[in-house]
């Protein structure tokens, strides 16, 4: 039995065709015509028009198209009897693509031999059925040794089976805690808020700093002309309000010029006085300036229009101008 590919256009060979009457002699001359059963139903004539040809000695080629190789089945062909020719039959075995090619293809394997993506193939292998069998028995087992024992040994993979090791709960907790250590001094406000941490921009809430050695905050700034601390007061809030030490010599400001032409304190209002000095305490001066070296105490120039070096205004019976010595006045 000749195997054919399903719905594929074949040509198939025919005969042989005998005499009738002696049985033997090859039928040279013949028109055959053939008549298909596909899978057991009722003969019908080829659908492929082409009439069979003589080859030799009695075999005639006949064409088949897809159409007569489209059902999967056993496909018999017969040429009834003609006035010359005995009868003729052939049965043929019509099989899917995927089959044939496995059987006939080119470097065809042979159908049955495991494929790429065979699930058979794995049968007995690593994870095939006896493989399967192997791992099944041995978690069988282990299920019931623990059972028996009550005891459970570690597995690869179990999550507690690293518990106090390099990442386990006594190695975490000690991460926590340490960082519980570091984390407690830090203040529970929202940064840049009162009682918060200080941020770059605006911070709100009054701010107290303490030291009980050295400065207490030290400002510098490297930016070009830019000032160590600017201070804006409210109202009649001053911009800033310092108070010295109980020394004599203990100042509430103390402010040193950083070159020969700084002054250690410039002030300057665009409408009425730059400096405003009241003292507080009884019989305290308002302004007590000295020299050093040959500079003056205090060194005033006035206005460029008709402005004095120096205004004094004395207060009940006081003088304008008490000076233990006066070497000239220049008037």
């Amino acid at each position: 039995m000749q195997i054919l590919k399903q719905s594929t256009a074949v040509d198939v060979l025919l005969g042989p065709f005998v005499d009738r009457t002696d049985g033997y002699t090859a039928e040279e001359g013949e028109s055959p015509c053939v008549l298909l059963s596909k899978n057991g139903q009722a003969l019908a004539a080829k659908n492929d028009a082409t009439t069979p040809t003589h080859d030799d000695a009695g075999y005639y080629n006949c064409e088949l198209d897809a159409t007569d190789t489209g059902t999967v089945g056993t496909l018999v062909l017969v040429v009834e009897a003609s006035a010359n020719a005995l009868p003729v039959r052939h049965e043929f075995q019509v099989v899917e693509e995927a089959v044939y090619e496995a059987l006939f293809a080119s470097s065809a394997p042979g159908y049955g031999t495991a494929q790429t993506g065979d699930t058979y193939a794995l049968a007995n292998g690593d994870h095939g059925f006896v493989s399967i069998q192997d791992d099944m028995d041995t978690v069988l087992t282990r299920l019931v040794g623990t059972i028996a024992a009550g005891t459970h040994n570690a597995q690869s993979g179990d999550s507690y089976a690293i518990v106090n090791g390099d990442h386990g709960l006594v190695s975490i907790q000690d991460d926590v805690d340490a960082s519980k250590t570091k984390t407690d001094y830090l203040p529970s406000a929202t940064a840049g808020a009162s009682g918060g941490l200080f941020i770059v921009g605006a911070n709100t809430g009054a701010v107290s700093i303490t030291n009980s050695s050295g400065s207490a905050l030290t400002l510098e700034s490297t930016g070009s002309n830019g000032s160590g601390l600017a201070c804006i007061g409210d109202g009649q809030g001053s911009g800033i309000n310092a108070s010295g030490g109980d020394s004599m010599l203990a100042s509430g400001i103390y402010a040193l010029g950083n070159s020969s032409l700084g002054g250690g304190i410039y002030a300057r209002n665009s409408s009425g006085t730059g400096m405003h000095v009241v003292a507080a305490g009884s019989s305290a001066h308002g302004l007590n300036v000295s020299g050093y070296g040959t500079g003056s105490g205090i060194k005033a120039s006035g206005g460029a229009t008709d402005g004095d070096g120096l205004e004094l205004a004395a207060g009940g019976s006081g003088k304008d101008l008490n000076a233990a010595e006066i070497d000239s006045i220049v008037t």
